[in-house]
């Protein structure tokens, strides 16, 4: 596992320009044999985790901005004296986008744990990541 965690820590002191180029960074080294060790395994569920954790934030981003939208679309409709469709407002997308998030932080968090990293380091990895997902603001 240490050139897995040495992977990873260069991940924590390196700088990306998207979570694909920083989750890769997790395989360097483990992925030249047709039959992965441990390790390779390992890594290429980290870096399959990262890039799962990563897009379902994004997608969190879109459930919101979705919400906001429908949700001022129907202020204005009150505003106008329109009936009102509560139909239309519907967060569940929204927290079944968080609860696939906190799932797959949850599995980056074990396997940072399996390689030997300690919570500090974890943390610095959480903002490492979230410091390269593109939100469309």
């Amino acid at each position: 596992m240490e050139q897995l965690k040495a992977n990873v820590l260069n991940i924590i002191s390196g700088e990306y320009t998207s979570y694909y180029k920083l989750s890769s960074e997790a395989l360097q080294g483990l992925r030249s044999t047709d039959d992965l060790t441990a390790e390779g395994k390992i890594a290429y569920s980290m870096f399959q985790a990262i890039n799962r954790y990563a897009s379902s934030r994004e997608a969190i981003e879109r459930a919101l901005h979705s919400l906001i939208n429908t949700c001022q679309t129907e202020m204005k409709r009150l505003h106008n004296g329109s009936a009102l469709d509560l139909g239309w407002v519907n967060s569940s997308r929204f927290e079944e986008y968080v609860q696939e998030s906190k799932k797959l932080w949850h599995e980056i968090q074990t396997l940072a744990y399996i390689i030997g990293l300690n919570a500090d380091q974890v943390n610095q990895l959480a903002d490492k990541i979230n410091g390269v997902i593109e939100y469309k603001k």
